[in-house]
């Protein structure tokens, strides 16, 4: 059911209704970098990528992501609601 970190504590996983929602972000940003899932989640847990939320000029926004020299620009679908 997606990636858990074997050395994380319960206290520390994100709640259950948001597990998804990150599966699927490591998931994106690994496709995004041609990486593992399991070493996207691992450079994360060791602070070695970040991501950024921005917008351009027209309104559409994305997530910079940095991952050990390697960079990716991937675009958000709008809310169902947006």
């Amino acid at each position: 059911r997606g990636w858990r970190s074997p050395r994380w504590p319960a206290d520390r996983m994100a709640k259950p209704e948001l597990q998804d929602e990150i599966n699927a972000l490591i998931k994106g940003i690994a496709e995004a970098l041609a990486l593992p899932t399991d070493t996207v989640a691992l450079a994360f847990q060791e602070n070695r990528a970040a991501i950024d939320f921005v917008s351009d000029d027209q309104a559409r926004h994305f997530i910079d992501v940095t991952l050990d020299g390697r960079s990716a620009r991937i675009g958000l679908k709008p809310a169902p609601d947006a």
